[in-house]
């Protein structure tokens, strides 16, 4: 009886230590994700970049500038330039909607509405059928009359449509 009593200490002992190297381990990861030397993995992302969509810098050469300024930072070393963090998601060209002029919804054929978000070419080509038989637009809200596209596409689109 008197083995029992002496092994429920260790096995205490033993879960206490577990635990505090549970807690020492989340501990590690949430100051290595906080100093951006690792990045939390995004598992919603299920496709490569495709060849048209131009990424800028692979993400281990911006991961070793990161961790570079990030002693610079502490160090005091040198001078302090801005680096990007890594995406999870890819990039879009310098030739999308996003990153220039707006698209006129009432005039784009079916490759500049395709640069829009969430457009692909189906959608395009219904956006098109739609304003050939309705008529052109008359305001940017119009364009959820098309079928597919709701009010949470149309918040996605509102910032880079436009109408004239």
């Amino acid at each position: 009886m008197a083995e029992k009593k002496e092994k429920k200490p260790e096995r205490q002992r033993a879960y206490i230590g577990l635990a505090l190297l549970f807690v020492l381990f989340v501990a590690a990861v949430m100051a290595l994700v906080k100093f951006r030397l690792v990045h939390p993995v995004n598992l919603y992302v299920v496709s490569e970049p495709s060849s048209s969509e131009a990424v800028s810098s692979l993400p281990e050469e911006v991961l070793a500038e990161n961790t570079k300024e990030i002693f610079r930072e502490v160090l005091g070393m040198g001078e302090k330039k801005h680096v990007p963090a890594v995406s999870s998601s890819p990039q879009k060209s310098e030739g999308s909607a996003a990153a220039t002029e707006k698209i006129n919804i009432n005039t784009a054929n079916a490759a500049e509405l395709e640069k829009l978000p969430g457009i692909g070419p189906t959608l395009a080509e219904r956006i098109i059928q739609y304003r050939e038989e309705e008529g052109p637009f008359s305001t940017i809200e119009d364009i959820m009359a098309v079928k597919g596209i709701g009010e949470k596409k149309f918040e996605k689109l509102r910032e880079y449509i436009v109408v004239s």
